[in-house]
């Protein structure tokens, strides 16, 4: 009752408010620098974007037209005592709904960063104006990282899951990703298919999401099921040779870990955002700029279970 009593005056006052004045729903607009970026530890070419904020004419937003990215701008990047410079390139849209023109973004070549590695980027406008970040690869190597005893065979002993336990190494993230790994007959080419945690009811996946549980589990059932669809994408158990079940985990810096907790963790089904927070780890500007790196867990099947599904 006591919340009914005060919001009543709010609602008198607002509608007073709408009655009398013209709203104006935008703040006096400030123009903003935006940098985004995350540089990866599983491949040598990164990729940055620069744009600036905009307002368009009424309240929607996809009535501007006119691509914010900005182009021109000296990105320099500095790692292990070097200084690296991103170049501009540009690339179609696959989504014109709101610009047409190519989507516009920077990249470096040639740098793969390791662990433990403070990583810098200083960004030079056109207008003088700079912008500036840092990140901090985690401190992860596969030797220690999965130590908690796990078995390195499948499917297990006992029960329906399969869990798979890592160390904490420090304010990360982690987003595990689960393969099925196979070859064809007469081709010596890595395949691989998605692995689910579990199916649900209607026979829709279940991945595994970003969090910051140091485990993962998933059903075995689920990779009986999967196996079932890789062999009817073939039309034939006999041509495939299943290999092994990969567990990819990424580790992901504290920048990045804060980022995405800010926007996805902790939410589930039952909460309801009335607001989304500004994060921020840009000086001088907005976005967001950090790091991760990617280290694997193997398990092998253990003998007769493939061959009872009808694998060689």
């Amino acid at each position: 009752m006591k919340k009914i009593i005060l919001l009543f005056p709010l609602l008198i006052s607002f509608f007073f408010l709408s009655c009398n004045d013209s709203i104006n729903p935008y703040a006096p607009f400030t123009e903003e620098y935006i940098l985004n970026g995350v540089i990866r530890g599983d491949t040598s070419y990164q990729v940055v974007t620069l744009s600036h904020s905009y307002q368009p004419d009424g309240t929607n937003p996809l009535s501007y037209k006119e691509d914010p990215a900005i182009a021109g701008a000296r990105i320099e990047l500095y790692y292990n005592k070097l200084v690296y410079q991103f170049r501009d390139s540009s690339i179609a849209r696959t989504d014109t709904s709101h610009f047409d023109s190519p989507f516009n973004f920077f990249y470096l070549k040639n740098l793969k960063p390791e662990i433990n590695k403070l990583i810098m980027i200083k960004v030079f406008l056109p207008n003088g104006q700079l912008l500036q970040s840092e990140s901090k690869t985690p401190n992860v190597t596969s030797y220690g990282f999965f130590s908690h005893f796990n078995s390195n065979v499948f499917p297990p002993d006992s029960g329906r899951l399969t869990v798979i336990r890592w160390n904490d190494f420090g304010r990360y993230a982690y987003a595990p990703i689960l393969n099925i790994n196979y070859q064809l007959e007469g081709d010596s080419s890595l395949y691989k298919i998605a692995l689910p945690q579990s199916y649900n009811y209607d026979g829709s996946p279940e991945y595994a999401k970003p969090d910051r549980e140091t485990a993962i589990s998933f059903d075995t059932l689920s990779v009986h099921k999967t196996l079932d669809i890789l062999a009817n994408k073939y039309n034939s158990r006999a041509k495939i040779k299943v290999l092994n079940i990969t567990i990819d985990v990424m580790v992901i810096d504290e920048y990045l870990s804060a980022y995405y907790s800010s926007i996805e963790l902790g939410i589930n089904d039952f909460t309801v955002r009335i607001d989304d927070p500004d994060y921020s780890n840009i000086k001088g500007g907005l976005g967001v700029f950090g790091s991760y790196v990617k280290t694997q867990f193997k398990l092998r099947f253990k003998n007769g279970y493939l061959k009872n599904l009808g694998f060689n």
